[in-house]
């Protein structure tokens, strides 16, 4: 009989419809819910008013739940833990989280590089100043060590680059000893020669970047290449130390430009997002701005080296 499963039957709008007694008895919303999908689990015999959910119909979809892309998603880079991950499907390809952290890093970068012209022309104009740390070259030497542990720190610590205030910190005082450095090289060419090499670094870097936006050839493939050259480059760079010669330092000089010119296409497009293959967090936004510093500031220091 029906009173053995405990359902009876009411009349809504004058139709009948199987109602259980455990619903009749206000049960909780969740236990609604529950049974209206399940059945009900103290009358297992009476049938639920609404349709059936198979298994597939309950399990999250990779469609809807991000966390289903990894660990393919992400790919940890082998280069002091860069932090690169794949462009497909991220919430990063977003026009507005990509235009926002493009402008922030460059307003990073513009700051960086006032403070460096600032520096770099009190050195420049400043006898006095120029006299005493050409006198002194243990200020030099003490201040590229520190600037090199900076960067490891900044490169290899994700919790150092990414937690404000901490990251600017870091940067800020990373920014105030590379123009130390900077303006003690500078103050060794002349006025003239330093504007030189200026501009030109200002229009080389514009160019690259223009066309870092515009190109349709991805430079992000290139990482490991880059690096192998920037390896082979260093060591060139030392050996010139010990076999100095006009014409090898001339070399060395062109080859840096375009070595760093390939950074700065590299790195712009890494900040860029889109249809690259490889791109970083909006979470790197310090570690981008440093990034486009650094090719910046090789661009102009392996420009005013030139000499033919």
């Amino acid at each position: 009989m029906e009173n053995k499963l405990n359902c009876n039957k009411d009349t809504v709008n004058n139709s009948e419809i199987p109602l259980c007694t455990a619903h009749q008895a206000g049960n909780s919303q969740k236990n609604s819910d529950y049974s209206k999908i399940f059945g009900d689990p103290l009358n297992p015999g009476c049938k639920s008013v609404e349709k059936n959910f198979e298994a597939s119909d309950m399990a999250p979809s990779a469609s809807t739940n991000p966390s289903f892309d990894h660990p393919e998603g992400y790919i940890t880079s082998d280069m002091n833990d860069t932090h690169l991950i794949k462009a497909e499907g991220l919430l990063f390809d977003n026009e507005t989280i990509r235009k926002g952290f493009i402008r922030k890093v460059y307003s990073i970068l513009m700051c960086q590089l006032l403070v460096t012209v600032l520096i770099t022309a009190f050195f420049v104009f400043h006898k006095p100043t120029q006299y005493y740390f050409h006198a002194h070259r243990e200020y030099f030497f003490g201040t590229l060590i520190f600037t090199i542990i900076l960067v490891f720190f900044m490169v290899c610590c994700t919790n150092i680059r990414r937690k404000a205030p901490m990251n600017y910190i870091f940067l800020f005082v990373f920014t105030l000893a590379e123009s130390f450095l900077v303006g003690i090289i500078a103050s060794l060419y002349s006025s003239e020669t330093i504007l030189i090499a200026a501009a030109l670094t200002v229009a080389v870097c514009l160019a690259l970047t223009i066309f870092a936006f515009q190109t349709k050839w991805d430079f992000t493939t290139l990482n490991a290449s880059l690096f192998i050259a920037l390896l082979l480059f260093t060591a060139f760079g030392i050996s010139t130390i010990f076999l100095y010669s006009k014409i090898l330092s001339l070399i060395y000089a062109t080859c840096g430009v375009l070595l760093f010119s390939l950074y700065l296409i590299h790195d712009t497009q890494l900040m860029m997002g889109g249809k690259h293959k490889y791109t970083i967090s909006p979470e790197e936004y310090i570690f981008g701005a440093l990034n486009l510093y650094l090719d910046v500031i090789r661009i102009f220091l392996h420009i005013l080296s030139i000499r033919v």
